[in-house]
């Protein structure tokens, strides 16, 4: 009768730690899943905000406009913007680029040709500072990196000698790089030449 006692004890005590690790099991469960629940619901809200403002700068995007000089008629490379080839309109700030350009210098070209339609943009345009005026009959010439010069700067007048001689006086700087001169058309041929065969170089009178 005594061992049926202790061996009831012993049984319940027994079954007392098991519930009692049960209860803590379950807990321990439900406290992870309240973990699990908290954290999807606050990746949820970020993901649902992130969306809306989304929307919202979009929209935003499409509602605002800005002006912009826009081509009218087709222009060459090359050819001067005026009132007569660009206008300005109010353009959605969603399809507008962002390097757009609202005005123009007197003097401003083409970089490329260009057609009716297209957003003007400052890669699209040549300031009048960068550009250099040819005059009517001259050929563009490139010369060697290398070759000798004093310091330069655009519409410098310089001379083209060889050894002792004078190929072309007066040529006109045109660009810097690269190094590119406009001269006379009954020189070209001799200067390119000559500048080829690394003959030549440049005397500026300034």
């Amino acid at each position: 009768m005594k061992s049926l006692s202790l061996f009831l004890r012993a049984a319940a005590q027994q079954f007392s730690v098991l519930t009692q690790r049960l209860m803590l099991a379950l807990h321990v469960k439900r406290s992870a899943q309240l973990v699990a629940v908290l954290a999807l619901s606050l990746v949820t809200t970020a993901l649902i905000t992130y969306a809306l403002r989304t929307a919202s700068a979009q929209q935003k995007k499409w509602t605002s406009d800005r002006a912009v000089l826009v081509v009218t008629s087709p222009l060459d490379e090359g050819d001067e913007l005026t009132a007569q080839n660009t206008q300005r309109f109010n353009i959605p700030l969603a399809i507008t680029p962002d390097d757009a350009i609202e005005n123009f210098a007197a003097g401003d070209t083409a970089r490329f040709a260009l057609q009716p339609n297209t957003a003007l943009t400052a890669s699209m345009v040549s300031s009048a500072q960068e550009t250099v005026a040819v005059p009517d009959g001259w050929r563009i010439v490139a010369l060697p990196t290398d070759m000798p010069s004093p310091p330069l700067q655009l519409r410098d007048s310089v001379d083209v000698v060889a050894g002792q001689a004078v190929i072309a006086a007066g040529v006109i700087v045109v660009s810097l790089q690269p190094l590119t001169i406009a001269v006379p058309a009954d020189l070209a041929a001799s200067v390119a030449s000559v500048a080829h065969l690394g003959e030549a170089s440049l005397i500026s009178a300034r």
